[in-house]
């Protein structure tokens, strides 16, 4: 007799959050839908986390890692599930006791998606509200839409808000993600965008909790790779959306291609407004640009029609990117020396003009 499935699984990876887990655990348990799985990774945990979860074994499957392997967790629990969606809950995060069942409601009412999350609240380590909550508490919009956003704004729904059918689509989206630390969920977001509508239950049913130990919280090594990170992703999207996918993301649901030389003009000059938007997107736009400037027909349109000549494209390659940092963050001599330093021996009369700025010491 085969094996009946449970309608969800339930998945929460776990490490090293001994002060919240229970209280994660406890929410799930406490749903009023209860077909469900609940499967609890404890991924090398060096604090008591482990104990703590322990004592759910009765109602909980628990895998254990003895050494952290954020990769292999994920595998170990995804292999386990058996539900016909997936629900994932972060080890610090919290569920309303509704949560399961109103995403459950809302894939009855839309069975056209795969994919749904939920409103969440932004609360401190007592799960008390921190923000006005506005940012994951976005209405339905289409996936061009939630794309032009996301680049934008970031990320906008919060991952333990998830339900997702268990059809290994929510393996695929996530295949490419390891790489990076700080932008995992937008990632997986976008991959999920370029392929599919989401669908959101417009209601608070998670809180999302910021402790002090999120990958989020601010501190010099986690804002470099937030911008590394965002500039590599944006790049990646301007070259994986296709000419109409990215006239519907930035010209609305009605746009037509006019010619793919057209199209390379917008691409070019949003990438180079957006990149004047958002910190540290300088470099990888103005990559695309000397990439395409010069593709048949690009440069003459965007002269001819949008006003953007070469001396544009100069102008813009002095003003951003690691040159640009590099030259900001010099002081006033250095600055003055460096202009020569690059060109430093080609000929007499830099030491001329070095001897004028008193240089030469």
């Amino acid at each position: 007799m085969e094996e009946r499935k449970p309608k969800v699984s339930v998945i929460m990876p776990c490490y090293n959050h001994e002060e919240y887990v229970a209280e994660a655990i406890e929410s799930v348990l406490a749903q009023t839908f209860q077909d469900f799985e609940f499967i609890i990774c404890n991924n090398g945990s060096t604090d008591s986390c482990g104990e703590i979860i322990n004592r759910y074994s009765d109602r909980v499957q628990i895998i254990t890692l003895e050494k952290n392997d954020g990769r292999k967790c994920h595998e170990l629990l995804y292999e386990a599930a058996k539900g016909e969606f997936l629900a994932w809950i972060a080890s610090d995060d919290y569920w309303y006791p509704d949560k399961l069942k109103e995403q459950l409601r809302a894939i009855e009412q839309h069975p056209e998606y795969n994919i749904f999350f939920t409103w969440s609240e932004v609360v401190d380590k007592d799960l008390r509200e921190v923000l006005d909550n506005k940012r994951f508490a976005q209405k339905n919009k289409s996936r061009y839409e939630w794309i032009r956003e996301m680049i934008l704004h970031a990320t906008l729904i919060e991952a333990s808000s998830i339900m997702i059918r268990n059809d290994g689509r929510y393996i695929k989206y996530q295949e490419d993600i390891e790489r990076f630390r700080q932008y995992t969920d937008l990632k997986t977001y976008l991959n999920m965008l370029l392929e599919e509508d989401i669908y959101i239950v417009e209601e608070f049913l998670v809180k999302h909790r910021m402790n002090g130990k999120n990958l989020s919280v601010p501190s010099a090594e986690n804002q470099i790779r937030t911008v590394n990170e965002l500039g590599y992703i944006l790049y990646e999207i301007w070259g994986r959306l296709s000419d109409e996918e990215f006239g519907k993301v930035f010209s609305g649901a009605d746009f037509q291609v006019e010619s793919k030389e057209d199209t390379m003009c917008q691409r070019i000059l949003y990438y180079i407004e957006i990149s004047k938007k958002l910190n540290g997107c300088g470099s990888n736009a103005l990559t695309y640009v000397w990439e395409h400037y010069f593709d048949k027909g690009v440069s003459e349109l965007l002269a001819d029609k949008y006003g953007f000549t070469k001396q544009d494209l100069y102008q813009f390659s002095a003003e951003v990117g690691e040159g640009k940092y590099w030259y900001d963050n010099l002081e006033k001599e250095k600055k003055i020396a460096a202009c020569f330093e690059v060109w430093d021996g080609v000929s007499d009369m830099n030491q001329k003009l070095k001897g004028m700025f008193g240089l030469n010491r």
